[in-house]
């Protein structure tokens, strides 16, 4: 028969043993539950800095170069009513107001500069011209602000390309993008 002390002694390993394994247990489910949290929240992180490069070469494809292309690349598409839902469906995206004319093209900046020739509204017309490359950041406007109303010529210049010097260079930080 056990001694008292010897039972107490072998229950006590036991439930050590048991608590230990019981820890383990748990610290293995919280190491799951970090990297389950950790992988969702790169996931999120993934497709949030993936979604305006995909945007736009879906817009590429449907508006550029697919079979049903509004404008080829290097040439402007404009949208001069956008008043109705089925026009916005026909677009393929809502525009912001329907009392603007929108415009838009993609470039394709590998060969040659692309020449952007806006006219002089004599102060009566606002327009605005964005550049913006496939991940949607602008890095050039014409008009407003930026070149004022008096028109001109902008030369859409490439990577590693060298501009017309009788135009106002806009140079591109990648080959391909898009004007709004």
């Amino acid at each position: 028969m056990l001694s008292r002390r010897l039972f107490v002694l072998i229950a006590t390993a036991f439930c050590v043993q048991a608590g230990a394994a019981s820890a383990q247990t748990q610290a293995a489910a919280r190491r799951a539950a970090a990297i389950k949290d950790w992988a969702y929240t790169l996931a999120v992180q993934a497709a949030t800095w993936g979604a305006p490069v995909v945007t736009m070469y879906n817009l590429r494809f449907n508006d550029a170069i697919g079979p049903k292309s509004k404008a080829k690349p290097n040439t402007l598409w404009w949208m001069e009513d956008v008043s109705t839902p089925e026009l916005s469906v026909q677009l393929g995206y809502v525009t912001l107001n329907v009392n603007v004319v929108y415009g838009l093209g993609f470039l394709d900046l590998r060969e040659e500069p692309v020449i952007l020739e806006t006219p002089d509204s004599h102060g009566r017309y606002y327009y605005t011209v964005e550049v913006i490359d496939m991940w949607k950041n602008a890095f050039a406007y014409v008009g407003g602000r930026a070149t004022g109303f008096m028109g001109g010529a902008f030369a859409l210049v490439g990577p590693g390309l060298q501009y017309p010097f009788c135009y106002h260079p806009l140079n591109k930080p990648r080959r391909s993008g898009g004007t709004l």
